[in-house]
Protein backbone atom coordinates (compact mmCIF):
# COMPACT_ATOMS: atom_id res chain seq x y z
CA UNK A 1 0.00 0.00 0.00
CA UNK A 2 2.80 2.33 0.86
CA UNK A 3 4.42 1.55 -2.47
CA UNK A 4 1.14 2.23 -4.26
CA UNK A 5 0.68 5.46 -2.34
CA UNK A 6 4.14 6.54 -3.42
CA UNK A 7 3.37 5.60 -7.03
CA UNK A 8 -0.02 7.34 -7.11
CA UNK A 9 1.33 10.97 -7.18
CA UNK A 10 3.65 10.05 -10.02
CA UNK A 11 0.74 8.54 -11.93
CA UNK A 12 -1.34 11.67 -11.25
CA UNK A 13 1.48 13.91 -12.53
CA UNK A 14 1.88 11.84 -15.69
CA UNK A 15 -1.86 11.81 -16.38
CA UNK A 16 -2.00 15.60 -15.84
CA UNK A 17 0.90 16.12 -18.21
CA UNK A 18 -0.69 13.89 -20.85
CA UNK A 19 -3.99 15.72 -20.43
CA UNK A 20 -2.27 19.08 -20.93
CA UNK A 21 -0.46 17.75 -24.00
CA UNK A 22 -3.78 16.51 -25.37
CA UNK A 23 -5.38 19.91 -24.71
CA UNK A 24 -2.41 21.66 -26.33
CA UNK A 25 -2.76 19.51 -29.41
CA UNK A 26 -6.44 20.38 -29.66
CA UNK A 27 -5.60 24.06 -29.30
CA UNK A 28 -2.93 23.81 -32.00
CA UNK A 29 -5.39 22.12 -34.35
CA UNK A 30 -7.93 24.85 -33.64
CA UNK A 31 -5.24 27.49 -34.21
CA UNK A 32 -4.26 25.92 -37.50
CA UNK A 33 -7.92 25.71 -38.58
CA UNK A 34 -8.32 29.43 -37.85
CA UNK A 35 -5.24 30.33 -39.92
CA UNK A 36 -6.28 28.01 -42.73
CA UNK A 37 -9.66 29.78 -42.87
CA UNK A 38 -8.04 33.21 -42.95
CA UNK A 39 -8.48 35.34 -46.11
CA UNK A 40 -4.91 36.59 -45.65
CA UNK A 41 -1.79 34.57 -46.31
CA UNK A 42 -0.17 33.38 -43.04
CA UNK A 43 3.44 32.19 -42.60
CA UNK A 44 5.03 30.98 -39.36
CA UNK A 45 8.81 31.46 -39.26
CA UNK A 46 11.40 30.29 -36.75
CA UNK A 47 14.77 31.81 -37.38
CA UNK A 48 14.60 32.12 -41.19
CA UNK A 49 12.87 28.77 -41.78
CA UNK A 50 9.20 28.45 -42.65
CA UNK A 51 7.53 25.99 -40.26
CA UNK A 52 3.95 26.60 -41.28
CA UNK A 53 1.99 28.21 -44.14
CA UNK A 54 -1.76 28.27 -44.72
CA UNK A 55 -3.64 27.51 -47.94
CA UNK A 56 -4.10 31.19 -48.85
CA UNK A 57 -0.33 31.64 -48.74
CA UNK A 58 0.16 28.67 -51.08
CA UNK A 59 -2.40 30.14 -53.49
CA UNK A 60 -0.84 33.60 -53.31
CA UNK A 61 2.63 32.30 -54.16
CA UNK A 62 1.46 29.69 -56.65
CA UNK A 63 2.68 26.59 -54.76
CA UNK A 64 -0.66 24.80 -54.69
CA UNK A 65 0.00 22.88 -51.40
CA UNK A 66 1.23 24.71 -48.27
CA UNK A 67 3.37 21.72 -47.25
CA UNK A 68 5.69 22.63 -50.13
CA UNK A 69 6.55 25.87 -48.37
CA UNK A 70 7.52 24.24 -45.04
CA UNK A 71 11.28 24.02 -44.60
CA UNK A 72 12.08 26.79 -47.15
CA UNK A 73 14.22 29.75 -46.21
CA UNK A 74 11.80 32.68 -45.85
CA UNK A 75 14.28 35.12 -47.44
CA UNK A 76 14.24 33.05 -50.64
CA UNK A 77 10.58 34.09 -51.08
CA UNK A 78 11.42 37.79 -50.86
CA UNK A 79 12.21 39.73 -54.04
CA UNK A 80 15.96 40.52 -54.23
CA UNK A 81 15.47 44.29 -53.88
CA UNK A 82 13.52 43.79 -50.60
CA UNK A 83 15.70 41.10 -49.00
CA UNK A 84 17.88 43.64 -47.27
CA UNK A 85 14.82 45.20 -45.66
CA UNK A 86 13.51 41.81 -44.50
CA UNK A 87 16.96 40.75 -43.19
CA UNK A 88 17.28 44.00 -41.25
CA UNK A 89 13.93 43.39 -39.59
CA UNK A 90 14.89 39.84 -38.57
CA UNK A 91 18.24 41.02 -37.20
CA UNK A 92 16.60 43.72 -35.11
CA UNK A 93 14.10 41.14 -33.86
CA UNK A 94 16.84 38.71 -32.79
CA UNK A 95 18.77 41.48 -30.99
CA UNK A 96 15.69 42.50 -29.05
CA UNK A 97 15.34 45.83 -30.78
CA UNK A 98 12.04 47.46 -31.74
CA UNK A 99 11.07 45.73 -34.94
CA UNK A 100 8.65 46.96 -37.55
CA UNK A 101 5.25 45.39 -37.23
CA UNK A 102 3.85 46.49 -40.60
CA UNK A 103 5.63 47.07 -43.89
CA UNK A 104 5.35 46.46 -47.64
CA UNK A 105 7.53 44.16 -49.68
CA UNK A 106 7.46 42.07 -52.83
CA UNK A 107 7.36 38.28 -52.67
CA UNK A 108 8.41 35.85 -55.37
CA UNK A 109 5.95 33.32 -56.72
CA UNK A 110 7.07 29.86 -57.71
CA UNK A 111 7.22 31.06 -61.36
CA UNK A 112 9.46 34.02 -60.24
CA UNK A 113 6.68 36.55 -60.83
CA UNK A 114 6.38 39.22 -58.13
CA UNK A 115 3.43 40.07 -55.92
CA UNK A 116 3.37 43.13 -53.67
CA UNK A 117 2.04 42.48 -50.18
CA UNK A 118 1.36 44.41 -47.01
CA UNK A 119 2.86 42.42 -44.13
CA UNK A 120 1.81 42.44 -40.49
CA UNK A 121 4.23 40.66 -38.16
CA UNK A 122 3.46 39.29 -34.66
CA UNK A 123 6.15 37.75 -32.37
CA UNK A 124 4.90 34.52 -30.75
CA UNK A 125 6.17 31.29 -29.20
CA UNK A 126 5.79 28.12 -31.19
CA UNK A 127 6.49 24.79 -29.46
CA UNK A 128 8.43 26.48 -26.75
CA UNK A 129 10.64 28.53 -29.07
CA UNK A 130 10.46 32.12 -30.37
CA UNK A 131 8.76 32.52 -33.73
CA UNK A 132 7.11 35.20 -35.89
CA UNK A 133 3.72 35.01 -37.53
CA UNK A 134 3.49 36.90 -40.80
CA UNK A 135 0.12 37.92 -42.26
CA UNK A 136 0.46 39.00 -45.90
CA UNK A 137 -2.25 40.77 -47.90
CA UNK A 138 -2.00 41.13 -51.68
CA UNK A 139 -2.00 44.87 -52.52
CA UNK A 140 -0.82 44.55 -56.13
CA UNK A 141 -4.08 45.93 -57.51
CA UNK A 142 -4.06 48.78 -55.02
CA UNK A 143 -0.48 49.70 -55.93
CA UNK A 144 -1.34 49.56 -59.62
CA UNK A 145 -4.38 51.75 -59.04
CA UNK A 146 -2.24 54.27 -57.15
CA UNK A 147 0.26 54.28 -60.01
CA UNK A 148 -2.57 54.86 -62.47
CA UNK A 149 -3.87 57.76 -60.39
CA UNK A 150 -0.35 59.15 -60.28
CA UNK A 151 -0.17 58.85 -64.09
CA UNK A 152 -3.45 60.77 -64.36
CA UNK A 153 -2.03 63.48 -62.10
CA UNK A 154 1.06 63.78 -64.30
CA UNK A 155 -1.22 63.88 -67.36
CA UNK A 156 -3.26 66.72 -65.84
CA UNK A 157 -0.09 68.74 -65.24
CA UNK A 158 1.09 68.15 -68.81
CA UNK A 159 -2.33 69.00 -70.24
CA UNK A 160 -2.17 72.32 -68.43
CA UNK A 161 0.87 73.18 -70.58
CA UNK A 162 -0.41 71.81 -73.92
CA UNK A 163 -0.27 74.41 -76.71
CA UNK A 164 -2.79 72.95 -79.15
CA UNK A 165 -5.33 70.16 -79.62
CA UNK A 166 -2.86 67.81 -81.31
CA UNK A 167 -0.43 68.03 -78.40
CA UNK A 168 -3.27 67.58 -75.88
CA UNK A 169 -4.56 64.49 -77.70
CA UNK A 170 -1.06 62.99 -77.69
CA UNK A 171 -0.75 63.53 -73.93
CA UNK A 172 -4.18 61.96 -73.34
CA UNK A 173 -3.28 58.86 -75.34
CA UNK A 174 0.02 58.54 -73.46
CA UNK A 175 -1.99 58.49 -70.23
CA UNK A 176 -4.40 55.89 -71.65
CA UNK A 177 -1.40 53.76 -72.58
CA UNK A 178 -0.10 53.96 -69.00
CA UNK A 179 -3.46 53.30 -67.36
CA UNK A 180 -4.83 50.54 -69.59
CA UNK A 181 -3.64 47.75 -71.82
CA UNK A 182 -5.18 47.97 -75.28
CA UNK A 183 -4.78 47.16 -78.95
CA UNK A 184 -6.37 50.38 -80.20
CA UNK A 185 -6.90 53.78 -78.59
CA UNK A 186 -8.08 56.96 -80.25
CA UNK A 187 -9.53 60.40 -79.57
CA UNK A 188 -12.36 61.69 -81.77
CA UNK A 189 -13.44 65.34 -81.50
CA UNK A 190 -16.78 66.80 -82.59
CA UNK A 191 -16.67 68.71 -85.88
CA UNK A 192 -20.04 69.88 -87.19
CA UNK A 193 -22.07 66.68 -87.64
CA UNK A 194 -19.14 64.27 -87.39
CA UNK A 195 -16.65 62.84 -84.93
CA UNK A 196 -13.15 63.21 -86.40
CA UNK A 197 -10.33 61.05 -85.02
CA UNK A 198 -7.45 63.41 -84.21
CA UNK A 199 -4.95 60.79 -83.00
CA UNK A 200 -4.76 57.00 -82.75
CA UNK A 201 -2.49 54.38 -81.21
CA UNK A 202 -2.39 50.77 -82.34
CA UNK A 203 -3.59 51.35 -85.89
CA UNK A 204 -2.58 53.93 -88.50
CA UNK A 205 -4.82 56.96 -88.92
CA UNK A 206 -5.88 56.73 -92.58
CA UNK A 207 -6.84 60.13 -94.02
CA UNK A 208 -9.88 61.86 -92.56
CA UNK A 209 -11.51 59.29 -90.32
CA UNK A 210 -15.00 60.72 -89.85
CA UNK A 211 -17.93 59.07 -88.10
CA UNK A 212 -21.35 60.76 -88.48
CA UNK A 213 -22.78 61.51 -85.03
CA UNK A 214 -26.12 60.08 -86.09
CA UNK A 215 -24.45 56.90 -87.39
CA UNK A 216 -24.45 53.49 -85.79
CA UNK A 217 -21.45 52.72 -83.59
CA UNK A 218 -20.46 52.36 -79.94
CA UNK A 219 -18.54 55.65 -80.23
CA UNK A 220 -21.51 57.65 -81.51
CA UNK A 221 -23.76 56.01 -78.93
CA UNK A 222 -21.44 57.34 -76.22
CA UNK A 223 -21.70 60.77 -77.88
CA UNK A 224 -25.49 60.76 -78.11
CA UNK A 225 -26.10 59.42 -74.59
CA UNK A 226 -23.26 61.28 -72.88
CA UNK A 227 -22.52 58.10 -70.91
CA UNK A 228 -19.65 55.62 -71.00
CA UNK A 229 -20.12 52.50 -73.09
CA UNK A 230 -18.44 49.34 -71.73
CA UNK A 231 -18.73 46.44 -74.19
CA UNK A 232 -17.29 43.15 -72.82
CA UNK A 233 -17.90 41.21 -76.08
CA UNK A 234 -18.18 43.07 -79.38
CA UNK A 235 -19.47 39.93 -81.10
CA UNK A 236 -22.74 40.46 -79.24
CA UNK A 237 -22.78 44.20 -79.94
CA UNK A 238 -24.63 45.18 -83.16
CA UNK A 239 -23.35 48.77 -82.95
CA UNK A 240 -19.66 47.81 -82.96
CA UNK A 241 -17.84 49.57 -85.82
CA UNK A 242 -14.49 48.23 -86.98
CA UNK A 243 -11.79 50.83 -87.65
CA UNK A 244 -11.10 51.54 -91.35
CA UNK A 245 -7.70 49.90 -91.58
CA UNK A 246 -6.23 47.35 -93.94
CA UNK A 247 -7.94 43.99 -93.64
CA UNK A 248 -6.47 41.40 -91.30
CA UNK A 249 -4.93 43.75 -88.72
CA UNK A 250 -7.03 42.58 -85.77
CA UNK A 251 -10.56 42.15 -84.54
CA UNK A 252 -11.37 43.81 -81.21
CA UNK A 253 -13.43 41.74 -78.81
CA UNK A 254 -14.04 44.41 -76.15
CA UNK A 255 -14.45 48.17 -76.25
CA UNK A 256 -14.65 51.12 -73.88
CA UNK A 257 -15.93 54.52 -75.11
CA UNK A 258 -15.99 57.48 -72.69
CA UNK A 259 -17.39 60.92 -73.63
CA UNK A 260 -15.41 64.13 -73.11
CA UNK A 261 -18.05 66.58 -71.86
CA UNK A 262 -17.86 70.33 -71.44
CA UNK A 263 -20.76 72.40 -70.06
CA UNK A 264 -23.27 69.57 -70.56
CA UNK A 265 -22.18 69.13 -74.19
CA UNK A 266 -20.09 66.25 -75.53
CA UNK A 267 -17.09 67.59 -77.43
CA UNK A 268 -15.26 64.32 -78.05
CA UNK A 269 -14.81 60.63 -77.25
CA UNK A 270 -11.93 58.58 -75.81
CA UNK A 271 -12.23 55.12 -77.38
CA UNK A 272 -10.24 52.03 -76.34
CA UNK A 273 -10.42 48.52 -77.78
CA UNK A 274 -8.75 45.17 -77.02
CA UNK A 275 -8.39 41.79 -78.67
CA UNK A 276 -9.28 40.15 -75.34
CA UNK A 277 -12.78 39.51 -74.09
CA UNK A 278 -13.95 41.57 -71.12
CA UNK A 279 -10.64 43.43 -71.06
CA UNK A 280 -11.91 46.56 -69.26
CA UNK A 281 -13.38 46.84 -65.77
CA UNK A 282 -15.55 49.43 -64.06
CA UNK A 283 -12.37 50.71 -62.36
CA UNK A 284 -10.80 51.20 -65.80
CA UNK A 285 -13.88 53.09 -66.95
CA UNK A 286 -13.75 55.30 -63.84
CA UNK A 287 -10.08 56.13 -64.51
CA UNK A 288 -10.79 57.02 -68.14
CA UNK A 289 -13.73 59.18 -67.02
CA UNK A 290 -11.32 61.05 -64.73
CA UNK A 291 -8.96 61.45 -67.67
CA UNK A 292 -11.87 62.70 -69.80
CA UNK A 293 -12.55 65.47 -67.26
CA UNK A 294 -8.91 66.59 -67.46
CA UNK A 295 -9.15 66.42 -71.27
CA UNK A 296 -12.31 68.56 -71.34
CA UNK A 297 -10.66 71.22 -69.18
CA UNK A 298 -7.54 71.28 -71.37
CA UNK A 299 -9.48 71.42 -74.64
CA UNK A 300 -11.67 74.23 -73.31
CA UNK A 301 -8.58 76.22 -72.32
CA UNK A 302 -6.92 75.63 -75.70
CA UNK A 303 -10.04 76.63 -77.63
CA UNK A 304 -10.63 79.73 -75.52
CA UNK A 305 -7.00 80.73 -76.02
CA UNK A 306 -7.27 80.15 -79.77
CA UNK A 307 -10.50 82.17 -79.94
CA UNK A 308 -8.90 84.99 -77.97
CA UNK A 309 -5.84 84.97 -80.25
CA UNK A 310 -8.11 85.08 -83.31
CA UNK A 311 -10.05 88.03 -81.88
CA UNK A 312 -6.84 89.86 -81.06
CA UNK A 313 -5.50 89.17 -84.56
CA UNK A 314 -8.76 90.31 -86.14
CA UNK A 315 -8.71 93.49 -84.08
CA UNK A 316 -5.06 94.14 -84.98
CA UNK A 317 -5.82 93.52 -88.68
CA UNK A 318 -8.71 95.97 -88.52
CA UNK A 319 -6.50 98.62 -86.95
CA UNK A 320 -3.78 98.01 -89.52
CA UNK A 321 -6.30 98.13 -92.33
CA UNK A 322 -7.68 101.40 -90.97
CA UNK A 323 -4.18 102.87 -91.01
CA UNK A 324 -3.67 101.67 -94.58
CA UNK A 325 -6.95 103.17 -95.71
CA UNK A 326 -6.06 106.44 -94.04
CA UNK A 327 -2.70 106.51 -95.86
CA UNK A 328 -4.30 105.61 -99.18
CA UNK A 329 -6.93 108.29 -98.65
CA UNK A 330 -4.23 110.91 -98.26
CA UNK A 331 -2.46 109.68 -101.38
CA UNK A 332 -5.73 109.55 -103.31
CA UNK A 333 -6.57 113.11 -102.28
CA UNK A 334 -3.16 114.26 -103.50
CA UNK A 335 -3.52 112.37 -106.81
CA UNK A 336 -7.03 113.75 -107.33
CA UNK A 337 -5.74 117.26 -106.74
CA UNK A 338 -2.76 116.82 -109.08
CA UNK A 339 -4.83 115.14 -111.84
CA UNK A 340 -7.59 117.74 -111.82
CA UNK A 341 -5.57 120.08 -114.03
CA UNK A 342 -4.60 117.55 -116.76
CA UNK A 343 -8.14 116.17 -116.87
CA UNK A 344 -9.54 119.68 -117.21
CA UNK A 345 -7.18 120.33 -120.15
CA UNK A 346 -8.31 117.10 -121.84
CA UNK A 347 -11.94 118.06 -121.25
CA UNK A 348 -11.38 121.55 -122.71
CA UNK A 349 -9.61 120.10 -125.75
CA UNK A 350 -12.48 117.67 -126.28
CA UNK A 351 -14.93 120.59 -126.10
CA UNK A 352 -12.97 122.51 -128.76
CA UNK A 353 -12.80 119.45 -131.01
CA UNK A 354 -16.52 118.88 -130.61
CA UNK A 355 -17.21 122.48 -131.72
CA UNK A 356 -15.00 122.02 -134.74
CA UNK A 357 -16.05 118.51 -135.75
CA UNK A 358 -19.61 118.46 -134.47
CA UNK A 359 -21.04 115.48 -132.58
CA UNK A 360 -18.17 113.15 -133.38
CA UNK A 361 -18.43 109.74 -131.64
CA UNK A 362 -14.73 109.49 -130.76
CA UNK A 363 -14.68 112.98 -129.28
CA UNK A 364 -17.77 112.12 -127.21
CA UNK A 365 -16.01 109.03 -125.88
CA UNK A 366 -13.07 111.23 -124.81
CA UNK A 367 -15.38 113.49 -122.84
CA UNK A 368 -17.17 110.57 -121.29
CA UNK A 369 -13.87 108.95 -120.26
CA UNK A 370 -12.67 112.19 -118.68
CA UNK A 371 -15.86 112.50 -116.63
CA UNK A 372 -15.60 108.90 -115.50
CA UNK A 373 -11.92 109.32 -114.54
CA UNK A 374 -12.76 112.41 -112.49
CA UNK A 375 -15.50 110.54 -110.65
CA UNK A 376 -13.20 107.57 -109.99
CA UNK A 377 -10.58 109.89 -108.50
CA UNK A 378 -13.22 111.39 -106.28
CA UNK A 379 -14.37 107.91 -105.21
CA UNK A 380 -10.78 106.88 -104.50
CA UNK A 381 -10.29 109.97 -102.35
CA UNK A 382 -13.33 109.03 -100.27
CA UNK A 383 -12.30 105.39 -99.74
CA UNK A 384 -11.50 105.90 -96.06
CA UNK A 385 -14.57 107.97 -95.22
CA UNK A 386 -18.27 107.33 -95.21
CA UNK A 387 -19.14 107.01 -98.89
CA UNK A 388 -22.61 108.27 -99.76
CA UNK A 389 -24.64 106.04 -102.06
CA UNK A 390 -26.51 107.86 -104.82
CA UNK A 391 -28.95 105.31 -106.28
CA UNK A 392 -31.01 106.24 -109.30
CA UNK A 393 -33.27 104.27 -111.60
CA UNK A 394 -31.21 103.29 -114.62
CA UNK A 395 -30.87 100.70 -117.36
CA UNK A 396 -28.23 98.27 -116.09
CA UNK A 397 -27.87 96.60 -119.50
CA UNK A 398 -26.90 99.91 -121.11
CA UNK A 399 -24.55 100.67 -118.19
CA UNK A 400 -22.73 97.34 -118.67
CA UNK A 401 -22.55 97.77 -122.42
CA UNK A 402 -21.14 101.30 -122.06
CA UNK A 403 -18.53 100.05 -119.58
CA UNK A 404 -17.41 97.28 -121.94
CA UNK A 405 -17.19 99.64 -124.92
CA UNK A 406 -15.04 102.13 -122.98
CA UNK A 407 -12.39 99.54 -122.15
CA UNK A 408 -9.07 99.35 -123.97
CA UNK A 409 -8.84 95.65 -124.84
CA UNK A 410 -5.80 93.81 -126.19
CA UNK A 411 -6.40 92.38 -129.64
CA UNK A 412 -6.25 88.80 -128.33
CA UNK A 413 -9.01 89.26 -125.77
CA UNK A 414 -12.72 89.08 -126.55
CA UNK A 415 -15.44 90.34 -124.19
CA UNK A 416 -18.89 88.74 -124.59
CA UNK A 417 -22.05 90.06 -122.97
CA UNK A 418 -25.30 88.15 -122.55
CA UNK A 419 -28.31 89.27 -120.52
CA UNK A 420 -31.90 88.62 -119.61
CA UNK A 421 -34.65 91.08 -120.25
CA UNK A 422 -33.97 93.10 -117.12
CA UNK A 423 -35.94 96.28 -116.65
CA UNK A 424 -34.86 99.46 -114.88
CA UNK A 425 -33.09 98.93 -111.57
CA UNK A 426 -32.20 101.21 -108.67
CA UNK A 427 -28.38 101.40 -108.30
CA UNK A 428 -25.58 103.94 -108.06
CA UNK A 429 -24.43 103.96 -111.71
CA UNK A 430 -20.97 105.45 -111.05
CA UNK A 431 -20.09 102.97 -108.34
CA UNK A 432 -21.55 99.96 -110.17
CA UNK A 433 -19.68 100.94 -113.34
CA UNK A 434 -16.46 101.08 -111.35
CA UNK A 435 -17.21 97.64 -109.85
CA UNK A 436 -17.76 96.15 -113.31
CA UNK A 437 -14.72 97.96 -114.67
CA UNK A 438 -12.51 96.49 -111.90
CA UNK A 439 -13.79 92.95 -112.44
CA UNK A 440 -13.35 92.96 -116.23
CA UNK A 441 -9.88 94.53 -116.07
CA UNK A 442 -8.81 91.93 -113.48
CA UNK A 443 -9.96 89.16 -115.83
CA UNK A 444 -8.19 90.64 -118.85
CA UNK A 445 -4.94 91.10 -116.94
CA UNK A 446 -5.12 87.54 -115.59
CA UNK A 447 -5.36 86.12 -119.14
CA UNK A 448 -2.19 87.97 -120.23
CA UNK A 449 -3.39 89.13 -123.65
CA UNK A 450 -5.33 86.09 -124.86
CA UNK A 451 -8.74 84.68 -123.87
CA UNK A 452 -12.43 85.38 -123.43
CA UNK A 453 -14.20 87.40 -120.77
CA UNK A 454 -17.90 86.60 -120.45
CA UNK A 455 -20.28 88.99 -118.70
CA UNK A 456 -23.75 87.63 -117.88
CA UNK A 457 -26.72 89.46 -116.41
CA UNK A 458 -29.57 87.23 -115.23
CA UNK A 459 -32.30 87.48 -112.64
CA UNK A 460 -35.07 85.69 -110.80
CA UNK A 461 -38.00 87.04 -108.84
CA UNK A 462 -35.89 88.65 -106.13
CA UNK A 463 -32.23 88.80 -107.23
CA UNK A 464 -30.01 90.08 -110.01
CA UNK A 465 -26.95 88.02 -110.89
CA UNK A 466 -24.00 89.72 -112.55
CA UNK A 467 -21.27 87.22 -113.47
CA UNK A 468 -17.80 87.93 -114.84
CA UNK A 469 -16.01 84.79 -116.06
CA UNK A 470 -12.66 84.40 -117.78
CA UNK A 471 -10.47 81.67 -119.26
CA UNK A 472 -7.39 82.61 -117.24
CA UNK A 473 -5.42 80.56 -114.67
CA UNK A 474 -8.05 80.95 -111.94
CA UNK A 475 -7.78 82.18 -108.36
CA UNK A 476 -5.27 80.50 -106.01
CA UNK A 477 -7.05 78.48 -103.34
CA UNK A 478 -5.23 80.17 -100.45
CA UNK A 479 -6.60 83.57 -101.56
CA UNK A 480 -10.25 82.49 -101.76
CA UNK A 481 -11.22 83.05 -98.08
CA UNK A 482 -9.77 86.59 -97.96
CA UNK A 483 -10.26 87.72 -101.55
CA UNK A 484 -12.72 90.52 -100.74
CA UNK A 485 -11.97 91.15 -97.06
CA UNK A 486 -8.29 92.12 -97.25
CA UNK A 487 -5.95 94.01 -99.52
CA UNK A 488 -5.14 91.12 -101.87
CA UNK A 489 -3.41 91.19 -105.24
CA UNK A 490 -1.41 88.80 -107.42
CA UNK A 491 -0.14 91.56 -109.69
CA UNK A 492 3.39 92.88 -109.39
CA UNK A 493 2.09 96.42 -109.95
CA UNK A 494 -1.29 96.09 -108.22
CA UNK A 495 -2.35 97.79 -105.00
CA UNK A 496 -5.10 95.36 -104.01
CA UNK A 497 -7.83 97.98 -103.60
CA UNK A 498 -10.10 96.95 -106.46
CA UNK A 499 -11.83 93.85 -105.07
CA UNK A 500 -12.19 95.35 -101.61
CA UNK A 501 -13.86 98.39 -103.13
CA UNK A 502 -16.19 96.10 -105.09
CA UNK A 503 -17.16 94.29 -101.90
CA UNK A 504 -17.97 97.54 -100.10
CA UNK A 505 -20.08 98.90 -102.94
CA UNK A 506 -22.04 95.66 -103.39
CA UNK A 507 -22.69 95.56 -99.63
CA UNK A 508 -23.97 99.15 -99.87
CA UNK A 509 -26.55 97.94 -102.38
CA UNK A 510 -27.65 95.18 -99.98
CA UNK A 511 -26.01 92.41 -102.02
CA UNK A 512 -22.99 90.15 -101.86
CA UNK A 513 -20.01 89.28 -104.05
CA UNK A 514 -18.11 86.01 -104.09
CA UNK A 515 -15.76 83.86 -106.16
CA UNK A 516 -16.99 80.46 -107.32
CA UNK A 517 -14.52 77.89 -105.84
CA UNK A 518 -15.85 75.07 -108.03
CA UNK A 519 -15.53 76.87 -111.36
CA UNK A 520 -13.54 74.93 -113.96
CA UNK A 521 -10.86 76.60 -116.07
CA UNK A 522 -10.48 80.26 -115.20
CA UNK A 523 -12.29 82.37 -112.63
CA UNK A 524 -15.94 83.26 -111.98
CA UNK A 525 -16.96 86.23 -109.85
CA UNK A 526 -20.65 86.57 -108.99
CA UNK A 527 -22.41 89.73 -107.80
CA UNK A 528 -25.86 89.23 -106.29
CA UNK A 529 -28.09 92.30 -105.93
CA UNK A 530 -31.66 92.67 -104.70
CA UNK A 531 -33.86 93.24 -107.74
CA UNK A 532 -35.44 96.28 -106.12
CA UNK A 533 -32.71 97.84 -104.01
CA UNK A 534 -32.75 101.30 -102.55
CA UNK A 535 -29.45 100.47 -100.80
CA UNK A 536 -28.03 101.88 -97.63
CA UNK A 537 -27.26 105.53 -97.20
CA UNK A 538 -23.53 105.20 -96.67
CA UNK A 539 -20.62 102.85 -96.15
CA UNK A 540 -19.62 102.59 -92.50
Amino acid sequence: MRLLEVLAPHVASAVSRLTQISQYRVSEEEWRSILDASMDAAILIQGEEIVYANWRCAELLGYGDPIRLVGLNSLSLVAPRDRGKAQEWMTRRQRGGNPLYRFELSLLKEDSAEVTVETNVAPIEYKGAAATLWFCRDITERIQYQRKLSALHVCAVRLGKAKDEDEACGIILDAVKTVLGFDFAGIALKEERNLRYKKCLGVPLVGDWLIPVNGRSVTTRAYRTGARQLVPDTRDEPDYLRPPVSQGLYEALSELAVPISEADAVIGIINVESRDLDAFTDHDAALIETLAMHAASALRRIREKRSLEERVKDHADRLLEAERFSARGKIAAMVAHDMRGPLQNISNSAYILRNRLGQDRDVARIGDAVCFAARVLEELKNDTTNIPLCPVTCNLVDLIRTTIESLNRPSGIRVEFTHDNVGPVNVDPVKMRRVLNNLIINSMEAMEGCGVVTVRLTHNESLLYLEVCDTGPGIPGDLMPRLFSEVVTTKTTGHGLGLQYCSRVVALHGGRIYADPDYGDGARIVVELPLRSGGNEEVV
